[in-house]
């Protein structure tokens, strides 16, 4: 037997990567998995859950994973040049309407604020001199250092893309990274399993006791309320024939007895013993049995109007409720 909750992490280095896994499951119906992964992981998504439905089974499982490289990527940075030049020209366009202090041939400085040196602005306003004489006096002008480092400040020029990731080498790191960590949930699941186990048969036994003991009771009762139905039914009515009052006594003392109640519940903790002894997910089937047992126990005090026996069904039903609760984190 093993229960729903446990904890395991698990850390592993190969092909440039260093991956650490951390895995909780606790107690849910069904498989309900929950992955929390780098986005260039995500790939690796159904890989994982495939693993953990082979070994978990059941439970909420909640995943982790975080992957660095112990190398640098190779990254690549994307340069915008249309931008670029749509920012320059709008810029040369702001100077030519602001008048000829802004002319950036006269050396105005760029948006940043900072000068440009005394060379700069000559070389510049030579080189727009020059331009403008070889195109009929409308040239652009071309940027120098500063005004480069300026456009490559402004948003959009140049960015940083993302790194190439081999999502193959990763998972030669998370793969083993992975199986260390279910290792600690199946280990931490297993010996939670045994004193679930445990418990579980202890309050069998204490069931099977009070089964015994209302099936001690059950005859007499019968036989007190045959009694009892015999004295009524002639008091009510002494004209009756003795063959028929006995024939309705018998047949009402059949209807309140418990012997069939008292035969199922013997035979669903039977079953119980025999799933608890199974290595398998018994989870699901001991829940139905305890609803079962349950329902026998109700009927049971339904029927038998005898305070013993009332309170021996009280009892079942309390300890079933709590094996109810602990079952309910067995796989």
């Amino acid at each position: 037997m093993r229960s729903m909750s446990g904890y395991g992490c698990g850390e592993a280095r190969a092909a440039g990567w260093r991956v650490r896994v951390e895995v909780r499951s606790l107690n849910h119906r069904f498989l309900d998995v929950a992955l929390r992964f780098p986005r260039f992981c995500l790939a690796l998504e159904e890989r994982v859950r495939t693993l953990l439905e082979r070994r978990l089974q059941r439970g909420r499982v909640e995943v982790h994973l975080t992957a660095e490289p112990t190398e640098d990527l190779p990254r690549q940075v994307r340069v915008d040049r249309s931008l670029a030049r749509a920012y320059w020209a709008a810029w040369q366009e702001l100077c030519q309407a602001l008048g000829p202090s802004a002319d950036p041939a006269a050396g105005a400085a760029p948006p940043s604020g900072e000068p440009r040196t005394a060379a700069g602005a000559r070389a510049t306003a030579t080189g727009a001199a020059e331009g403008a004489a070889g195109a009929g006096g409308t040239a652009a002008w071309r940027p120098g250092p500063g005004e480069v480092a300026w456009i490559a400040q402004l948003p959009g020029v140049m960015e940083a893309g993302e790194a190439e990731v081999d999502v193959e080498q990763v998972w030669a790191a998370a793969l083993p990274a992975l199986e260390q960590a279910l290792g600690g949930v199946e280990e931490m699941r297993a010996a939670e399993g045994q004193r679930l186990l445990a418990d579980l048969r202890d309050r069998i036994a204490r069931l099977r006791g009070l089964v015994a003991g209302a099936r001690e009771r059950a005859p007499q009762l019968e036989e007190e309320y045959r009694a009892r139905l015999t004295r009524r039914l002639g008091e009510l009515a002494p004209m009756l024939e003795p063959v028929r009052l006995a024939a309705e006594a018998a047949l009402y003392a059949e209807k309140v007895s418990i012997h069939e109640e008292l035969v199922r519940l013997g035979s669903h903790l039977d079953e119980m013993e025999r799933l608890l002894a199974a290595d398998e997910p018994v989870g699901r089937r001991l829940d139905f049995l305890l609803q079962e047992a349950f329902r026998e126990a109700t009927t049971m005090a339904a029927k038998a109007q005898d305070a013993g026996i009332s309170a021996a069904a009280v009892e079942i039903k309390a300890e079933l409720e709590k094996m109810r609760e602990q079952g309910q984190n067995v796989v």
